[in-house]
């Protein structure tokens, strides 16, 4: 039965990744975004209420090549909706330089029973690299309306909405399943043959990519870029952000203090609002600017269509852990924070995306950096230089052991990789400050709330004992629970209760390690600190154990998120917890034995 849409409808965009749909999405709706997490589903959908009307919600649904598997999270989402009922109709972008998976995605939709139009970008670009795509011919062959679209600063939602017919619709209540629909791949190429003329590729692209696609020299260049991330990002640039952000938060938790106290507020209160609340969410939130310049400059590789060429690159790498090339951005966000790698794992394919999922946290984040210089300048002053990186290279070794094993009991791949190289082109300004804005947005509300409330138990198990509030760390009920664990870790070489008490606290942010030691060790400084408490040989086990143990609360909030299935973050700790242990225990015995003791 089909009727007439009422009001409030709703118009899907469908493309494949980069494809213009967000920017498309950012004109018809006047940047409104709002996010909904589907049921079943771990990708999000961004919508918002049509521009100037009240009519249509539009739905920025996730990138995909096809709608015919099932084997990313991405083709999940876009399947799961299209199958709802609820939608009106779907506005397919395709770029007419690369038009062939545009046009197909936009049949598998009509062939499913939803009204479709397609909405064509970079038809300038095609113009004028001496190609052509018969826009006329193109709407004969298949039957769906075809709307032009001007650059982004001079799209009218009205006009779009009009010339793609989609602002009077017809729907079926009952579409069926999208994934029974089969497209005739002979036959999308019939009417490319009709209707498509290739562009001649630009002499920017073919002389990059001479370059860029051969094996060394694309290595070095990748190295380079990431080196060069990484600096603007946790170097001197982004530290400099973040100091001023910390001090910030530092002097505004000092003044809401004084004006409580001021207020006769009792001392308790005073303690868990500054010491508790603000230091604790704002060890985070000082992290924002350098999550906002790491996306910035990640926005602006992948945009510019250079990430692309990376991954194809590295595939054959992967491949020999059993993964793909696209595995390998979740590493690279992995060195900076924890949080965004595993969110960047949306990406992947299921069976890739576990295996990552359970390995990123070996790639040694930004935050354990400050554990490793402490411990490196009091006991390895003249190989710090060595040992540092040797942790982070440890980590990467750890990640590539594991993946491979559990690669094999996965079983090989049954899926080729899939990506088109698009022409490189100069993002701009507004589309990666967005991009870096929402994803530090993300970043805010997953680790911000969960950090608001850890913050309140752990200043509770630091203030408290079991004969009220303790007067000394050692009465605590942190101490105590650091008691109990003392025992376990004591064949490693740190078998104290503020070591263990560290490693706790540790897990609500890795830089808290540091932060307890010097506390727990009297306060005299973090040198006299951690020499009170470890030895050589310890502190290198406790590095290597702190190296791979399971990582922040906010980073385990956001793995709780992203599994589909919840108890699979179960077999990921334990693993981790059995992987530092064993290798801390290794190193121990391995320090021993060689200096002899």
């Amino acid at each position: 039965m089909r009727e007439k849409v009422t009001k409030r409808g709703a118009i899907a965009l469908l493309g494949a990744p980069n494809s213009g749909k967000t920017t498309l999405f950012n004109r018809l709706t006047g940047r409104h975004a709002q996010t909904g997490n589907w049921p079943g589903v771990t990708v999000d959908i961004k919508f918002a209420q049509l521009k100037e009307s009240q009519d249509f919600d539009i739905y920025d649904l996730p990138g995909v090549y096809s709608l015919h598997n099932s084997s990313s999270p991405e083709e999940l989402t876009a399947q799961k909706y299209l199958n709802s009922g609820s939608i009106s109709g779907v506005l397919c972008m395709v770029s007419a330089d690369q038009p062939r998976i545009g046009i197909s995605l936009a049949l598998h939709v009509q062939q499913h029973g939803i009204p479709v139009a397609i909405a064509l970008i970079r038809n300038d670009y095609l113009k004028q690299h001496k190609g052509h795509l018969d826009i006329d011919k193109l709407t004969e062959l298949t039957g769906i309306p075809v709307v032009v679209l001007p650059k982004p600063s001079r799209m009218n939602p009205r006009r779009i909405m009009e010339e793609s017919g989609l602002n009077n619709l017809a729907r079926n209540d009952t579409p069926g399943n999208i994934t029974d629909c089969r497209i005739d791949m002979e036959k999308v190429n019939d009417i490319l043959s009709k209707v498509f003329t290739p562009p001649h590729t630009d002499k920017v692209t073919l002389a990059l990519d001479s370059l860029l696609l051969r094996q060394f020299p694309s290595m070095a260049l990748f190295i380079m870029l990431l080196l060069l991330v990484m600096f603007l990002a946790f170097g001197p640039p982004g530290t400099l952000l973040t100091g001023i952000t910390e001090n910030w938060i530092f002097n505004t938790g000092e003044k809401i203090a004084s004006w409580l106290m001021s207020m006769n507020t009792s001392e308790w209160l005073v303690s868990l609002i500054r010491d508790g609340i603000i230091a604790g969410v704002g060890g985070v939130l000082v992290f924002v600017p350098q999550f906002f310049v790491l996306f910035l400059l990640m926005g602006l590789l992948e945009a510019s269509g250079y990430m692309a060429r990376a991954a194809f690159i590295l595939d054959p790498l992967m491949k020999k852990i059993g993964l793909s090339g696209r595995a390998v951005i979740p590493f690279i966000l992995g060195f900076g924070c924890t949080v965004p790698a595993l969110v960047s794992t949306r990406a992947l394919p299921k069976r890739d995306r576990f295996i990552v999922m359970a390995v990123v946290p070996f790639a040694s984040c930004g935050a354990r950096l400050p554990v490793y210089a402490a411990f490196a300048a009091v006991f390895f002053p003249g190989g710090k230089w060595f040992l540092i990186p040797a942790l982070y290279f440890g980590g990467i070794l750890v990640a590539v052991l594991v993946s491979s094993i559990y690669s094999k009991i996965k079983g090989k791949d049954n899926y080729p990789f899939i990506m088109e190289l698009p022409s490189y082109r100069l993002p701009g300004a507004g589309e990666l400050l967005g991009y870096a804005g929402r994803q530090a947005l993300t970043f805010i509300k997953k680790a911000g709330t969960v950090i608001f409330l850890a913050s309140m138990v752990i200043w509770f198990l630091m203030s408290y004992g079991p004969s009220g509030q303790a007067l000394e760390a050692s009465e605590s009920y942190l101490a105590y629970a650091g008691n109990f664990m003392a025992p376990v870790l004591a064949p490693l070489g740190f078998g104290s209760w503020r070591a263990a008490t560290a490693l706790l606290t540790g897990i609500v942010a890795k830089e808290a390690v540091i932060g307890t030691l010097s506390i727990l060790g009297g306060g005299s400084g973090i040198s006299a600190a951690l020499g009170s408490i470890f030895t050589a040989r310890s502190a290198l086990s406790f590095l290597v154990f702190v190296l791979l143990y399971i990582p922040c609360i906010a980073a385990l909030s956001t793995l709780w998120g992203e599994l589909e299935k919840k108890f699979q973050i179960l077999y990921i700790l334990a693993g981790q917890l059995f992987i530092s242990y064993s290798m801390s225990a290794l190193v121990y015995m391995i320090f021993g034995f060689v200096a002899g003791s």
